[in-house]
């Protein structure tokens, strides 16, 4: 149950860190993307390892990509 809502976790924060990547990436904002992009691409894959071992974490995972992304537009419209 842990592992689910560690997922679930992981999940809503990579979706976040998508979204801020997506925004520093459309006003060129060099470092930032790229540091955005590193914990992209090093929290990804371990989530990825964690769906292959337990099945039930993909539907955590689609969770948390649901609260993430509202989480992400919800604050962005105010940021704007």
């Amino acid at each position: 149950m842990i592992e689910l809502i560690l997922v679930f976790m992981g999940t809503v924060f990579v979706d976040w860190l998508w979204g801020v990547y997506i925004l520093h990436t459309s006003k060129r904002n060099v470092w930032r993307a790229s540091a955005y992009a590193t914990l992209i691409a090093v929290i990804g894959p371990l989530l990825t390892l964690t769906y292959i071992k337990n099945k039930y974490a993909i539907i955590a995972m689609a969770l948390g990509a649901f609260v993430g992304t509202f989480i992400s537009v919800k604050f962005g419209k105010k940021n704007d």
